[in-house]
């Protein structure tokens, strides 16, 4: 006799459309920013996007990874979209510290780049 199994409720794991308020503290000032949740596969896309490979060798720009993060989980903040130049307008300050909070991690255990290079 088959035993069987519980149902699995896979709906639980669907990214949500749901956008999140986050309060973030730049020099005691507090800083309201609406975000969404950064996707399984717009995540993976992204970080194969700033892969960079030259002369046998593979890098992975961080930078642009933390940019283009950035401009897909911000939905709304005070100084409007947060787009390319609004980035790169920003001077290292606190408020950037505040904002890398917001990047989701590229690489987790047992995903990183060193493990790449090793196979």
């Amino acid at each position: 006799m088959v035993e069987k199994l519980k149902d699995f409720d896979w709906q639980r794991y669907q990214l949500k459309d749901s956008v999140d308020t986050v309060i973030l503290d730049v020099e005691g000032e507090s800083l309201e920013i609406r975000i969404k949740k950064l996707g399984y596969v717009r995540k993976n896309k992204l970080v194969s996007e700033c892969y960079v490979y030259g002369q046998g060798t593979v890098g992975f720009d961080h930078d642009k990874y933390g940019r283009e993060a950035l401009k897909a989980v911000i939905v709304e903040a005070p100084w409007g979209k947060t787009n390319e130049m609004f980035l790169v307008s920003l001077d290292d300050s606190p408020l950037t510290a505040a904002l890398e909070t917001l990047i989701p991690p590229a690489f987790t255990a047992g995903n990183s780049l060193d493990e790449v290079k090793k196979d």
